[in-house]
């Protein structure tokens, strides 16, 4: 999958944004939304629950950012770049966990 064939969204005023814009925006969001939760004093487990939420986000984030850059990578490489990128792609994965 490539960033072309992500589809955009159009927002209320006609401005379109890519969907990993879209994401996170809506991250940035939740992460305000803790701020706010650790300001107000919420029970812990709440907090903790919506940052698993955004780590979760983050991750979805991510995983579609190497898709993308996998696939331009393997589209205009020859073997050896693109194994030297499989590679590179392989540690910057494992870096994630």
């Amino acid at each position: 999958m490539d960033m072309h064939s992500l589809p955009d969204e159009v927002d209320q005023t006609g401005s379109v944004h890519h969907p990993l814009s879209v994401r996170l925006r809506r991250i940035e969001g939740q992460i305000r939304g803790v701020a706010k939760m650790l300001e107000d004093d919420r029970e812990c487990e709440d907090v903790i629950t919506q940052i698993l939420a955004i780590r979760s986000a983050i991750d979805k984030v991510a995983g579609e950012v190497i898709k993308i850059h996998v696939s331009r990578c393997l589209d205009v490489q020859d073997t050896a770049g693109a194994k030297d990128t499989i590679d590179r792609i392989v540690t910057l994965m494992s870096k994630m966990n």
